[in-house]
Order: C-alpha cells, then structure tokens, then sequence
C-alpha cells in the first residue's frame, strides 16, 4: 500500500483528488516509521516532563536533590574561578555500583572546528543543576591526556591533580 501526498513540483500526479497537483508516493513501511517515531517523541517527553517534576519536587524537599542523569549532557563546566573550560558530551557509569565514573568535557574552539575530548573522574567535579564546577585547576585539566575518537579509557584517571 501506498500513501499519496501531494507536493509541489513537475512529476508525477494525484492519482486521488485534483489531477492538477503533483505528489509523492511513501512506501507503507516509511508511514509506519513515522508513526512510529511520533509515538516514541510524545514518550519521551512524557519521561522528560517526568524526571523535571522529581527534579523541581527534590529542590523543595530536605532529601537529596536529584536532576535527571540525561541532564548532564550539554552542562556547561567551569573552573573554580568561573571561567567556562567546555561542556559535557558523556558520562560513564560503573554497572556495579550505578556511580559515574568519569564525564567526558569538549573543549571546542575556534567555533567548534577543533574539539579535544578530556575523561574527568567524577571526585574532581561538584555538579550543579545548571552548571558543573571542577576542583582541577585549569593547567591541570589541561595535562590530563585528550581521547582519542572512539577509544576512551575503561576508567577514570588516577590522580589527575
């Protein structure tokens, strides 16, 4: 089965309704995978809509806060002093204990043409709701080794002050 949609342009005609305006035809299976992507976009904000009502509920209460773990990515992260070093684009968690074990920080520069990618164990950041500080000094984020593009450490690194 297909579906007919009609679109501007020289080919091709409706084979329903005015002969006048050209169409496309969508194979069966591309409408289902709409369909299907509409329904995974209106679940995940559903999710997303969710993990911001515990997020805003744990700021009112004495429990710990909490901010959803996909949160993360994109966080602005600053040095001590404030000034912006990059920003979280992954974080690694231990399958033992749930904890993260590192974050990985961009440090784009030159608007975004050149980017070196830094695994930051989790005991050296103090996360924010809005923004991640980290307790390394600049020069020392800056001696711990770039990664490499698709072969990132099993671990974070040990003792990077």
């Amino acid at each position: 089965m297909l579906i007919l949609l009609p679109l501007r342009g020289q080919h091709g005609r409706c084979q329903i309704g005015n002969p006048l305006i050209p169409a496309v035809q969508i194979p069966r299976t591309t409408s289902t995978n709409l369909v299907g992507i509409w329904r995974w976009l209106g679940q995940q904000t559903k999710y997303e809509d969710g993990g911001r009502s515990a997020e805003t509920a744990s700021q009112r209460s004495e429990t710990p806060n909490l901010f959803t773990a996909t949160g993360l990515i994109g966080m602005a992260v600053d040095d001590k002093a404030g000034m912006n070093l990059g920003r979280v684009v992954e974080a690694l968690i231990e399958c033992a204990t749930g904890r993260i074990n590192y974050v990985v920080v961009s440090d784009e520069r030159y608007a975004g043409l050149e980017e070196t990618l830094r695994a930051v164990p989790l005991d050296q950041l103090k996360i924010g709701y809005t923004r991640i500080t980290m307790l390394l000094d600049g020069p020392s984020y800056l001696a711990l080794p770039g990664l490499k593009n698709r072969d990132w450490p099993a671990y974070a690194p040990v003792n990077p002050q």
